[in-house]
């Protein structure tokens, strides 16, 4: 990742970084301030969808190894921002309502979410781990370009 190319077209924004660090309790925000130093630590995968929607996961390695996320909205001026609460110690309870859904699966002889849901995660995630690999390559995924029906979460506020 190129810190000094965070801004512009086809770029990820750090005013939605500083956002979504800005979402975290006081203990987990890092005392130094990311910025060039990030660049040997830190990646940053740029992904852009056929509805135009352009977004970024920024692994801030070295730096904080927490789970946030930002956007801009259509009608507010300030981002929003949120913290994931993953449980920090074993048992790891947060894989708790991946295993719900399995169960539920095996009960009823039905998945809990379309298969095209695993398809697409595990697809990006392929390609921008090749990109990676490959210096900031740009991939097209024509074989992503379908659509699924989503289906209510019903395991994780149970």
């Amino acid at each position: 990742m190129h810190w000094s190319r965070r801004e512009g077209p086809g770029r990820w924004s750090q005013e939605l970084l500083e956002a979504a660090l800005g979402s975290l309790p006081a203990k987990f925000r890092t005392k130094q301030a990311i910025g060039p130093a990030a660049e040997k630590h830190a990646t940053a995968y740029l992904m852009e969808h056929r509805d135009g929607l352009r977004s970024s996961v920024v692994m801030a390695n070295g730096f904080n190894n927490q789970f946030c996320f930002a956007a801009k909205l259509k009608g507010p001026k300030e981002p929003v921002a949120v913290w994931f609460r993953p449980e920090e110690g074993k048992p790891f309870g947060h894989f708790e309502h991946l295993l719900r859904a399995i169960e539920e699966m095996f009960h009823t002889g039905r998945p809990a979410y379309p298969v095209e849901r695993t398809l697409m995660t595990t697809g990006v995630l392929d390609r921008v781990m090749h990109s990676v690999a490959e210096k900031g390559r740009r991939y097209e995924t024509p074989e992503l370009a379908f659509q699924y029906q989503p289906t209510e979460w019903g395991f994780a506020n149970k």
